[in-house]
């Protein structure tokens, strides 16, 4: 009875692939993200000042195309999957101290992290993604001091997002006189902080210009009810009158 058991076991559980190995598949539309793209994209999500539903960016991760998911068992697998490192990802921000996820290892040699396998470079892309998908949500008038701490954290969180626009930077003088070696090697040791920055900017400054105004509560006072000045007399011999 045992044996029968275990091989019933053995046919109905399916071969679920992992989230990496799923957005990797050939099944998968052109321009699904990769999966350090995908812990990009996830971090512009958990930090967006506006609330945004998974519902709303999950087809974004696909390319607005059908995920083309083998059965129902692999959708609940690989969506349970998503969702787990995306709350991993929100905890973190909620605790004020988010960083790059463990297996996104950045390389010891600053410039290698421009290649096009390297994580650090796909997890800037992926979060350069999100945070253009959230554009509106941004846009949100701010004082010019933190305008500019906007740009400069921006600027370190894409910065391995391409080599051809970082080289670009460069050559306009926006790097100042330093090499870009120098500029790569600064990001990797500022970006923590800039991750925590970039977080609290949007989930606690700018959330603020999305926070319900609450009402204000206004009592009517009766024209037989005691004047609220303490009078004494009825409001409609007192402040009542006009």
């Amino acid at each position: 009875m045992t044996e029968a058991v275990a091989i019933i076991c053995l046919v109905t559980t399916p071969d679920l692939p992992t989230l990496r190995n799923f957005l990797l598949h050939a099944a998968r539309p052109a321009g699904t993200f990769s999966y350090h793209e995908l812990q990009g994209f996830l971090f512009a999500m958990a930090c967006s000042p506006e609330p945004v539903e998974p519902s709303e960016w999950l087809p974004v991760i696909f390319n607005d195309k059908p995920a083309s998911f083998a059965s129902e068992a692999e959708a609940q697998h690989i969506l349970s999957e998503l969702m787990t490192r995306y709350n991993e990802v929100n905890a973190a921000v909620l605790a004020g101290n988010p960083s790059l996820p463990d297996d996104c290892p950045v390389r010891p040699d600053a410039m290698a992290n421009f290649d096009a396998d390297a994580p650090l470079a796909a997890w800037s892309h992926g979060f350069l993604a999100g945070h253009d998908w959230l554009d509106e949500s941004w846009d949100v008038e701010l004082p010019q001091e933190m305008e500019d701490e906007l740009n400069a954290i921006l600027l370190t969180l894409t910065l391995f997002a391409s080599r051809d626009v970082a080289e670009r930077f460069q050559q306009e003088g926006d790097f100042g006189n330093e090499t870009l070696e120098n500029v790569a090697a600064r990001a990797i040791e500022i970006l923590p902080d800039a991750m925590a920055s970039y977080a609290h900017m949007g989930r606690t400054v700018l959330a603020e210009a999305y926070a319900p105004v609450e009402q204000r509560r206004v009592t009517k006072v009766g024209r037989n009810d005691p004047c609220p000045c303490g009078s004494g007399k009825k409001f409609k011999q007192c402040h009542g009158q006009g």
